[in-house]
């Protein structure tokens, strides 16, 4: 599970809420990064999880999702005043004025160029 040091990345199953298996988990001061098993025509969801030392203090944290170079949300994780949005689920992303789901794509390969078919 890709971990900074205060907010928990998790990929699921959109229909079990199940934890993907993640693989080559890289965390920098800045972002982390890791790939999954792409399995075609599944939906799958984001989950981040603002840890419990920052719901202590008044933080705020906004986090970029970027699923195949495109940025799909921007949600903000905090805790003021004793209200918390310290977890988020990212089912879909707006496109052309409608929320489409997360959903793995059939995969092509040409060469060494990697493209996604919609």
């Amino acid at each position: 599970m890709p971990t900074s040091e205060r907010i928990t990345v998790s990929i699921l199953d959109g229909a079990t809420q199940a934890k993907f298996d993640e693989h080559q988990i890289v965390t920098t001061a800045t972002k982390t990064e890791c790939w999954i098993e792409s399995k075609e025509d599944l939906q799958f969801s984001i989950k981040l999880d603002l840890a419990p030392a920052s719901l202590e203090t008044r933080n705020g944290f906004s986090c970029r999702i970027i699923v195949d170079g495109i940025l799909v949300r921007q949600p903000l994780l905090s805790a003021w005043g004793g209200a918390s949005w310290a977890e988020r689920i990212v089912t879909g992303a707006w496109h052309n004025e409608k929320t489409r789901p997360l959903m793995f794509a059939k995969t092509l390969f040409k060469g060494t160029i990697l493209s996604t078919s919609f």
